[in-house]
């Protein structure tokens, strides 16, 4: 997880992130990846989403929070994202009328779970993208870059306020017929590192295999998605 500022752009598109993305990977995941196995694909990741046909961008609304009983649940539960990488932009909290509210998340908003094990609160500033690493890379570096698990907390501040959260994410897949093979040098045991999190999230194991294709680790992926709480 990591933040890549873009003081420039004043509003922010699909096509921008994804540009924006191309730089960084070349620059540094790429050529991080590079110097610890040379065996890893020069420029892979940048090749992946620069060739896709797949990437999409969402509004992520999450609605208004009516009563204090909501607060159980998140507005969206600990989960991977099963694609390259995820750009997002900072919340922006509307009334129900539309109009931009100021809000500053003190408990809720995005979490993400370290590799020690501890959740840490991700602030992102307004003139910065947020990239979240997905599965995938976790899959083609032979696990040296880990999908970052995450969820969105809702705030006890806004009960019965009617604010919502919305953010902007773009979602960065390889094509469909990309393979979902680690270096040749990886073994398939090193990049199954996920379940120690004691999340409930379907474990790599249960949807991957050496040889997939992206659209059949996508499918499996659905099919094993029961995030009740999601």
């Amino acid at each position: 997880f990591f933040f890549f500022n873009d003081t420039a752009t004043t509003e922010i598109y699909t096509e921008q992130i994804v540009g924006s993305v191309r730089c960084v990977q070349e620059t540094e995941l790429d050529a991080y990846v590079g110097k610890k196995n040379p065996f890893y694909e020069k420029g892979k990741l940048a090749r992946v989403i620069s060739t896709s046909t797949g990437c999409k961008g969402r509004l992520l609304h999450y609605f208004p929070i009516n009563s204090k009983n909501e607060l159980d649940n998140e507005w969206c539960g600990w989960h991977n994202d099963h694609g390259s990488l995820t750009g997002l932009t900072s919340a922006m909290y509307v009334d129900k009328s539309g109009n931009e509210v100021s809000f500053k998340e003190s408990e809720g908003g995005l979490y993400i779970r370290s590799r020690d094990g501890n959740n840490y609160k991700a602030s992102i500033p307004k003139d910065c993208i947020a990239f979240q690493i997905g599965e995938t890379t976790q899959i083609h570096t032979g696990g040296l870059l880990r999908a970052t698990p995450h969820c969105v907390v809702r705030s006890e501040e806004l009960i019965n306020s009617g604010v919502s959260r919305n953010t902007l994410a773009v979602f960065m897949q390889p094509n469909f017929d990309e393979l979902m093979n680690t270096p040749s040098n990886v073994k398939y045991e090193d990049v199954l590192e996920q379940d120690k999190f004691n999340l409930d999230i379907p474990s790599l194991q249960e949807r991957w295999q050496q040889n997939d294709s992206f659209y059949a680790f996508a499918q499996k992926t659905f099919k094993s998605v029961s995030y009740t709480h999601l």
